[in-house]
């Protein structure tokens, strides 16, 4: 008996049931399209890398530094690795096609399609509450979006696909719980709502719901305030990226792994090397920092430099380097002695030393040109 056109098209050989398995996989796609399209991205970021650590003063300083392994190739693949392997990449995209196709099945079984499972299982699955499956959409269009950008930016790294399934999850989960507070005609924009706000925001939400509800004050360890929205050119969105690789303070960036984190993050290099440059410097001087900008001196490496000059540089470096540091001193409120050991303190950091290696622009000698012209200013 010839089968039906419709049938030839929408149900190939294997048969209905077949085609709404596989119906099911059809919106985890880009997970798995994307990560594999992502390997090229990882190779370009090794070549960068690989580059820097051709040369050997870089690699010298990066290894005493981090004591990494006697070889650069071996040290980036290791941080590959450890980042990056593809059984991460397998276990995270296999986690959110698990959830979505749940979704989908659902959905289907919902509507009257049955997926060949036990009757009492489907009808008990049939029950499920809609509030429950706008949730876990608007968390997958929210995931979707986030995938996108992070592919298009080039930082899609596996623990934020770990993160996806778990937002779908959650929300499935607080959707039905929070929308019951309103109006059945708006339950469900409320519903669908709570999967699209972050994940974060989606469980700060549900803490504080619970602790209204159960009338408890909020507890927890009291410590310093970020400081990252005090160094120049970290905006909100950089400052979200890097507390999500546990960098949440000056402290923590002055003495992060640049190598590593340009292999976790999409921060462009030389930008990167900057926000750490001055997060050290800051760490010392704190907002007295905005005082030494004007000359020039915005991270640890000049600081570094005056030292350098002082101490190696010929007469006319010397000279120079001595007024930068009676200008240092003068705008810090130190006396000559204290900003020397200062200066002298970051050119002995192996951080700063790293830094050096990797920052390329020749910026001594126009931190000191800048300093000069304002010492000649300041003693007219």
């Amino acid at each position: 008996m010839t089968r039906p056109l419709y049938e030839v098209l929408f149900f190939p050989a294997f048969g209905p049931m077949g085609f709404y398995w596989s119906l099911g996989l059809v919106p985890s796609l880009p997970y798995v399209l994307l990560s594999l399209s992502y390997g090229r991205v990882l190779r370009h970021k090794s070549q960068v890398i690989e580059g820097f650590m051709s040369n050997s003063a870089i690699f010298a300083a990066y290894a005493t530094r981090f004591g990494t392994a006697t070889h650069g190739k071996k040290a980036i693949s290791e941080l590959i690795g450890i980042a990056y392997h593809w059984r991460l990449y397998a276990l995270a995209i296999l986690l959110n096609v698990t959830v979505v196709g749940a979704g989908v099945y659902v959905c289907l079984i919902r509507s009257g399609v049955s997926m060949g499972l036990p009757s009492p299982f489907e009808a008990m699955l049939a029950a499920t509450p809609s509030a429950l499956l706008l949730s876990l959409g608007g968390a997958y269009v929210l995931n979707l979006y986030d995938l996108l950008k992070r592919y298009r930016v080039g930082d899609l790294y596996p623990s934020c696909l770990h993160f996806h399934w778990l937002h779908m999850v959650v929300a499935a989960f607080l959707g039905p719980l929070l929308a019951q507070a309103f109006s059945p005609g708006v339950s469900r924009v409320v519903a669908f709502g709570v999967g699209a706000f972050p994940l974060k925001d989606s469980l700060d939400a549900a803490r504080k719901y619970a602790a209204k509800r159960m009338e408890l004050s909020p507890t927890g360890p009291v410590g310093e305030t970020s400081t990252l929205a005090r160094i120049q050119g970290l905006t909100p969105e950089i400052i979200e990226r890097l507390e999500e690789e546990g960098v949440t303070s000056s402290e923590h960036l002055a003495y992060s792994d640049p190598v590593r984190l340009l292999l976790r993050t999409n921060i462009p290099w030389v930008i990167l090397i900057d926000l750490i440059d001055q997060a050290l410097l800051f760490n010392y001087v704190g907002d007295r920092v905005t005082q030494l900008r004007p000359m020039g001196v915005r991270g640890s490496i000049e600081m570094a430099a005056i030292a350098q000059y002082l101490d190696k540089g010929d007469a006319e470096e010397k000279r120079c380097a001595g007024i930068a540091l009676r200008l240092v001193a003068s705008k810090l409120g130190l006396t000559d002695d204290e900003a020397l050991i200062l200066v002298r303190g970051f050119a002995a950091d192996g951080q700063v030393q790293l830094l050096w290696e990797l920052y390329t622009p020749e910026f001594p000698d126009e931190v000191l040109a800048a300093v000069h012209k304002e010492g000649d200013i300041d003693s007219t």
